[in-house]
């Protein structure tokens, strides 16, 4: 016996596209976009530190930021994008502050490990120590 063809259309599955919400990234509870102070709004949060950081820097003309940290590292981070751009290691202990030139092209780093270091803030290539 032959089957009989199904008279009935096939209907044509819509796909359904569904948008992902953005991921969104806060830090003690403030989301990238909002003012955790009245007329400072949360640009990017920077992460990659494994410990504590000590007093950060903006570079002079704003573009970067140095942060000093537990984790023996100093690390260079582009402000418009939250990226970090170089990792200075050499310290032997906590990084406490760094200090930025006049000119943005180098920087100072302080130390528990009782050196206060020179860098090229560039390439992070570290130059000199005081101890």
């Amino acid at each position: 016996m032959a089957k009989k063809k199904s008279t009935r259309k096939k209907s044509a599955k819509k796909k359904v596209t569904r948008k992902r919400k953005p991921k969104v990234d806060e830090a003690d509870g403030v989301k990238v976009g909002e003012e955790p102070v009245p007329g400072m709004r949360l640009r990017c949060i920077c992460r990659g530190h494994q410990g504590t950081i000590g007093r950060i820097a903006w570079s002079p003309r704003g573009r970067f930021i140095a942060s000093p940290s537990e984790d023996q590292t100093i690390r260079i981070w582009d402000a418009n994008d939250g990226k970090c751009v170089v990792v200075l290691e050499g310290h032997e202990g906590f990084v406490n502050c760094v200090a930025w030139s006049k000119d943005g092209l180098s920087l100072v780093s302080g130390s528990a490990d009782h050196t206060v270091r020179l860098w090229n803030s560039k390439g992070g290539k570290y130059l000199d120590s005081l101890t």
